[in-house]
């Protein structure tokens, strides 16, 4: 039972850093996204979503769920798909509902609430942002409130409900002061002293409604600072200074109006001043600039598909011109506004359709709510006892797994350590046969020699070479003593003992590792490996250099060989009996011996592993 701590801390920290790093990656992706939006670019706006799928068929989180739903809103509604776009958006905030996301569903409500009042459905619209505040105003969370709030009085201005709207209008206006960024809060700021004064001139009350608009549009730096606040109020304090009779600095502001918005490329407002002052000239009587404006207006707004303002053009239109001409832009206002009533009256039903289906939904799921929660519980009491159960089953299945593994590590290493005690051992008989060939046959052979000498026989010199052949034989079984001598001296020395004209050997990476930490059968076996080939290369390669290189990768030390002589035939190599009995000293202990030859040279690589 031990174990359950370190399983349950390891899965603990997995999913943890999973779900931190899936947070940022969704994070990063919906900013992405909305940022597309708002540059209006739809191809981007689909790739975010599309992106954002893909890690919810990896997580299923309801957050990525809710988001999806509101990228396709944002996608239908760039290409003006208003009541594809709507559905989305409620599809949305019923997930952020579910999720208990009370900041998102007053957000989508809000967003939800100004298509319903730019489609003309104002009471859908109120009844949206009521909702939407029933959200919000719990959290205390100011900015979006104040959004709301500054919504819901627009959408009482559009009912003509003056004094009502205002009421909310001051609601927001205390809300935004209350905002640390200083820029979102005078734009706001700006924007409710814009709204009230309008529900004053709308009212029929300019004298008042200027002393609002007076006091926001002196704000300093308001033209670079905010633009748009700007055009919104000049265009209000013209209508003011019109309707007050004061129609030169009315005609001022217009003309300034359009100026700034032609500078800063807003066709949209434009279409607005051209339309505009296209009936300011018809009520002064100058027809022929009336009409340059009507057309004006018309292009811009068919070009921005602003439809009120493309009705109102079209109608100055017909009244400015005669015959043909005048019939056609009557009929074509006639088709547009039946258009435009059927499209608002359709809107408008699919809105209801869709809040009547949610209420619809609601009711069911309020009479399967008891049965479903029992339902749940149950499930989740049988989901426990199962979790349980593959829990211990888990926590044997590790333990034995942990067992079998320990098993198969010490079993592999009792096997290594047997390997390299058979290795010792022969290592040992080797030496004593150097030993008996040094003292004993040796000693013999020279004792028979000086005989032999002493007697002029022939047979001398024969013995002379047999008793050299035993000499060297005893040295190549002899083995070197890294307790003694270290390794690399020992190559040093096997270098220096190699030197010849002509004949360059240099060393590569010997200094890299540790050769008091390294077995001694291991080093053994890789000073014999050198030996023999450097003895090689030195009889029949006639090369000029010879590369020793080692290094440690990972749990294996390796050793490259390689000369630049004349390479020989690989077939007759490897019968040779000294590369034999080398690749067998290396594979006794789990290396590996290779060698290639080509015309270039010949190059042998070891690798053996330091622990088996």
């Amino acid at each position: 039972m031990k174990l359950f701590p370190i399983v349950f801390f390891i899965s603990f920290v997995c999913f943890g850093q999973g779900n931190t790093s899936f947070d940022q990656k969704r994070d990063s992706i919906i900013q992405t996204g909305l940022n597309s939006y708002f540059q209006r670019d739809t191809l981007g706006l689909i790739e975010s979503n599309n992106r954002l799928k893909e890690i919810y068929n990896i997580n299923k989180d309801s957050l990525s769920l809710a988001k999806i739903f509101h990228f396709k809103a944002l996608i239908h509604r760039i290409q003006y798909r208003l009541d594809s776009s709507y559905y989305y958006y409620h599809q949305s905030k019923d997930i952020s509902r579910q999720i208990k996301d009370s900041l998102e569903v007053g957000r989508r409500l809000l967003s939800m609430c100004y298509m319903q009042k730019d489609e003309g459905d104002y009471i859908g619209a109120e009844v949206t942002i009521i909702e939407g505040l029933r959200y919000l105003e719990p959290l205390n969370e100011n900015l979006y409130t104040a959004h709301s709030l500054n919504g819901l009085g627009n959408v009482l201005t559009d009912q003509k409900i003056f004094s009502e709207a205002r009421v909310y209008f001051l609601k927001a206006e205390e809300l935004y002061k209350e905002n640390e960024q200083e820029r979102v809060r005078e734009a706001r700021l700006l924007d409710i002293k814009n709204n009230i004064g309008n529900t004053h001139l709308l009212e029929g009350n300019p004298q008042k409604a200027i002393r609002y608009l007076k006091e926001a549009i002196e704000t300093k730096d308001i033209k670079e600072k905010y633009p748009n606040q700007y055009q919104a109020l000049l265009g209000n304090i013209a209508d003011c200074k019109y309707e007050l009779g004061e129609k030169k600095q009315a005609w001022d502001n217009y003309r300034e109006l359009l100026r700034f918005r032609k500078e800063k490329g807003n066709f949209f407002g434009q279409s607005l001043s051209h339309n505009g002052l296209s009936e300011l000239y018809i009520i002064e009587g100058n027809t022929k600039k009336a009409l340059f404006h009507a057309k004006k207006g018309y292009d811009l707004a068919k070009q921005v598909n602003n439809n009120a303002t493309r009705l109102s053009a079209l109608l100055k239109l017909g009244e400015l011109t005669s015959g043909n001409q005048s019939k056609q832009y009557y009929q074509e206002y006639a088709q547009l506004n039946d258009s435009l009533n059927n499209r608002e009256r359709y809107l408008k039903n699919q809105f209801a359709k869709v809040r009547y289906e949610t209420e619809k939904k609601d009711k069911e799921n309020t009479t399967l709510k008891l049965t479903k929660e029992q339902n749940e519980r149950e499930i989740e009491r049988q989901k426990q006892e199962k979790l349980i159960g593959w829990l211990l089953s888990l926590a044997i299945l590790l333990l034995l797994i942990l067992s079998l593994v320990s098993y198969r590590n010490r079993r592999k290493k009792m096997l290594y350590e047997g390997q390299i005690q058979k290795a010792t051992a022969r290592e040992e008989e080797r030496q004593q046969i150097a030993k008996s060939l040094h003292d004993e046959v040796a000693g013999d052979l020279r004792m028979l020699h000086q005989k032999l000498v002493q007697n002029n026989a022939d047979e001398a010199k024969s013995i002379e070479g047999i008793k050299e052949n035993v000499r060297n034989l005893s040295h190549q079984l002899s083995s070197v003593s890294f307790e003694e001598v270290s390794f690399k001296d020992q190559i040093i020395n096997l270098i220096s003992d190699a030197f010849a004209p002509g004949f360059r050997i240099t060393t590569e990476g010997i200094d890299t590792i540790s050769w008091k930490e390294i077995n001694s059968t291991i080093k053994r076996t890789l000073y014999l490996c050198v030996r023999e080939s450097l003895q090689n290369t030195m009889k029949y390669a006639e090369a000029s250099t010879f590369v020793i290189a080692f290094s440690q990768e990972k749990k294996d030390i390796k050793v490259s060989l390689k000369d630049n002589g004349k390479g020989f035939d690989n077939a007759k190599s490897s019968k040779g009996i000294g590369l034999k009995n080398l690749k067998e000293r290396v594979e006794e202990i789990r290396g590996s011996f290779e060698i290639e030859s080509s015309k270039e040279g010949a190059k042998t690589s070891i690798s053996i592993p330091i622990h088996g």
